[in-house]
């Protein structure tokens, strides 16, 4: 397992389309009710795009 996560922690993921390889997710900075939850925005690169496509899936 790479990560774990709840499922309303996490509001949207995806990946570039000219480096297949690099994907971002918005994730909950705290488990706030909104309006008081911020969100980060974190990258991660994996060594192969097809790794990357997987990882997305699994999200």
């Amino acid at each position: 397992m790479l990560f774990r996560h709840s499922y309303p922690e996490i509001s949207s993921v995806g990946r570039r389309l000219d480096k297949a390889n690099m994907f971002a997710l918005c994730a909950a900075e705290s488990k706030a009710f909104p309006p008081d939850t911020t969100f980060n925005c974190l990258v991660f690169q994996t060594n192969a795009s097809d790794e990357c496509e997987e990882i997305i899936k699994r999200i």
